[in-house]
C-alpha cells in the first residue's frame, strides 16, 4: 500500500504527464487517474492479507497487547 506522503508526488506526476481530458461526461478525468494507483494498492494489500491469513497465519489470533511508555 502506498504511504500517504506519496500522494503529493502522485499529484505532481499526474498533473505533469497525464493530459487534462474528460470522459463519460466529466465522470472520468484526473481524479480517477489518482484513484487508480491508490485503490490498486488497497486491493493488493487485501489479497495478500487473505492469502497470508489462510496459509502462514492460520489458527487462533493472539490477543492484542500494546505496551505504552510511562
Amino acid at each position: 500500500m502506498s504511504c500517504s506522503a506519496r500522494l503529493p508526488v502522485y499529484t505532481l506526476l499526474i498533473g505533469a504527464f497525464v493530459p487534462h481530458r474528460h470522459f463519460l461526461g466529466g465522470l472520468v478525468g484526473l481524479p480517477f487517474t489518482m484513484f487508480r494507483p491508490v485503490s490498486a494498492g488497497h486491493r493488493c494489500g487485501g489479497v495478500v492479507a487473505l492469502i497470508l491469513r489462510t496459509t502462514l497465519f492460520r489458527g487462533d489470533t493472539p490477543p492484542f497487547i500494546m505496551e505504552l511508555p510511562l
